[in-house]
């Protein structure tokens, strides 16, 4: 599959061929117009990942590409094209304009504890264009049961995401398996993620462990 844009962005372009450079990308897809970027994936400096990413200048070459080079052939092997759209963000409801506005408080910032996930990989130096779908396509080699990208309320990504799994076992096996990747000239990281501790929980069994040892 290959995914496109006329935004300033990389999207991804996958069922490449392994033998299919940035340059043989740029060079088929302008066949519909203007590419302004165009890269592939690779998991060592020598192994291509299978997909990678075009960017076109104007919205009508994309949908150009989109018609005229889906099913088509690239070097030996069948590509399917599409466009990638943008998740739709939540529009804001509007207060009513009789409704009484609440006395502005300060904000307190309260660091709360965290522990290590013993099933969360936290995935770092995300392009922002990327998507759930994406990020999860980077751990096709593991079992994992969902893949989700942070975002801020309006939508926009943070950056970053996370990797769930079934147990610690295949979160390791991630952690130490996981072959470097370079999204958008940005390499991807991978470690333990960290999630917040239910102190009332923790107090509980504290307490039950003291009262064990009685």
């Amino acid at each position: 599959m290959s995914t496109i844009s006329n935004e300033k962005e990389d999207k991804k372009a996958s069922n490449l061929s392994f033998s299919t450079d940035k340059d043989a990308l740029r060079q088929y897809f302008e066949a519909a117009g203007k590419v302004t970027q165009a890269t592939v994936i690779r998991r060592s400096k020598l192994r291509s990942a299978g997909y990678g990413f075009v960017t076109y200048e104007t919205s009508d070459e994309a949908e150009k590409a989109a018609e005229t080079l889906d099913t088509t052939k690239l070097d030996g092997r069948n590509i399917s094209v599409q466009i990638a759209r943008p998740k739709a963000s939540k529009k804001p409801t509007t207060p009513s304009p009789s409704a009484e506005k609440p006395t502005p408080t300060k904000r307190r910032s309260v660091t709360r504890p965290t522990t290590a996930s013993n099933t969360r990989i936290f995935v770092a130096n995300l392009p922002y264009a990327t998507t759930d779908d994406e990020l999860a396509a980077l751990f096709s080699d593991f079992t994992i049961e969902s893949a989700s990208i942070a975002r801020l309320r309006n939508g926009r990504s943070k950056g970053y995401g996370f990797v769930d799994v079934a147990s610690e076992t295949e979160q390791q096996t991630i952690i130490n398996g996981f072959q470097p990747v370079t999204l958008a000239e940005r390499e991807v990281s991978v470690k333990v993620a960290l999630v917040p501790v239910n102190v009332d929980a923790a107090a509980d069994q504290v307490k039950q462990d003291e009262e064990g040892a009685q």
